[in-house]
């Protein structure tokens, strides 16, 4: 059976996050090793976190990514890379069950493990202004 290769930007509106379960790069981005993010935000009461994701080269190109529903973050406040991954179940399980805690959501590893974020909701935003990236054209799912 082929796979099927679907839109990011629809799979994100519609809320199919959960099809790029142990898919890399999950932000679509063309050349995400390109690309630096830093923490902007981070409210814990509230669950939110804003990450400012920009050109390696020049911080005023980029964009925002909005989380809700962050229940653990462990990493660093900013880093090379935006290859962002979405852990399969098994990998989930066996994450949150050595936090004691349960698993339904979503465990979201940036640069292959080297930071880890926790999510409840299965939709994050992006918000884009000036600066618009270059998306790859679809993923397999």
């Amino acid at each position: 059976m082929s796979e099927k290769l679907i839109d990011v930007a629809t799979l994100h509106r519609k809320g199919y996050i959960y099809l790029m379960k142990g898919k890399e790069n999950i932000l679509g981005l063309q050349n995400p090793d390109d690309f630096s993010c830093n923490i902007h935000s981070y409210i814990t009461s509230h669950k939110i976190m804003k990450i400012w994701i920009h050109e390696k080269s020049r911080d005023s190109n980029g964009f925002l990514m909005h989380l809700t529903g962050v229940h653990y973050f462990s990493g660093f406040t900013n880093w090379h890379g935006a290859n962002f991954r979405l852990l399969t179940d098994e990998e989930s399980m066996a994450f949150t069950g050595s936090l004691g805690r349960d698993t339904n959501g979503f465990i979201v590893e940036i640069n292959s493990g080297v930071s880890k974020i926790y999510i409840s909701s299965t939709k994050f935003e992006l918000q884009i202004g000036n600066y618009i990236p270059q998306f790859i054209d679809g993923i397999e799912v």
